[in-house]
């Protein structure tokens, strides 16, 4: 199918719009200095701000959309015949590739995603033992480490040679597979669901993005846990992408009930 000028257009002004919201996040990766920065005790490359590339361009879907549709040209391309995510398809397109181009970009080389996976917080070891001549100290196996009472203080001494970190170790590429997976899936609904046809209230909005939100934030949290695989951080954006096709199907419906009215 050849490409219209309103194809170009619409593209082009996302494609812009999408590149502001990469220059702006390659600006936060130079000023915290977070590109081709490995974390320490890993051997991958820090991600930065990557995991925002799909919210930055929903948005720009969004704003390249709405000067459109308060302008009404999207009525005009629908009385000419055009369906409504044809007329908005051109700027999906230019989102979901510009996320699956940054979701590829995590596998193409190692990257720690160690952010996006908080491991948890060991338990502490830290027991107190009675000592024949210190009296009271404080013993910790796992730091190596006794805090035993003297005249002038506490005093903190080493039981053995401290912990040293694996500084070779690679990143879970089980981790990077499903960070990349969630940030492609990610970028498909959001951008699905910034252009949809019908209409959305203020509430509904504010709570199905915040239900996602909140969602993603436990599926990595639990996936850093290592209680679920890593691949379940993308199952809220496929429950987002079912609430779009349930609504667009409810829409639908909707409107073929007024035709016969």
């Amino acid at each position: 199918m050849r490409a219209s000028p309103w194809d170009v257009r619409l593209a082009g002004r996302t494609a812009a719009l999408s590149l502001v919201a990469a220059v702006v996040v390659f600006l936060v990766e130079a000023i915290t200095d977070e590109r081709g920065v490995a974390a320490a005790g890993t051997g991958g490359r820090s991600i930065g701000v990557l995991p925002l590339m799909p919210v930055a361009c929903a948005a720009a879907v969004l704003l390249s959309l709405a000067p459109l549709a308060s302008s009404g040209e999207l009525r005009a391309m629908a009385a000419l015949g055009c369906s409504p995510w044809r007329a908005r398809a051109p700027s999906i397109a230019v989102a979901v590739v510009l996320t699956v181009i940054a979701a590829v970009g995590l596998t193409r080389r190692p990257s720690d995603v160690s952010a996006l996976f908080p491991p948890p917080v060991p338990a502490g070891d830290v027991r107190v033992e009675e000592h024949p001549t210190d009296g009271v100290v404080f013993v910790s196996a796992r730091r190596k480490i006794r805090v035993r009472p003297t005249n002038e203080g506490e005093l903190l001494e080493r039981t053995g040679p401290p912990p040293i970190p694996d500084e070779g170790a690679m990143p879970d590429r089980k981790q990077v597979l499903g960070a990349s997976l969630a940030i492609a899936l990610a970028g498909v609904a959001l951008s699905l669901w910034a252009a949809a046809p019908w209409r959305r209230g203020v509430i509904r909005t504010l709570l199905t993005l915040t239900a996602w939100g909140v969602s993603e934030v436990l599926a990595f949290q639990a996936a850093g846990a290592r209680t679920v695989p890593a691949w379940t951080t993308a199952l809220p954006s496929c429950a987002l992408l079912i609430v779009v096709l349930v609504q667009d199907r409810m829409a639908r419906r909707l409107r073929s009930d007024e035709a016969w009215i």
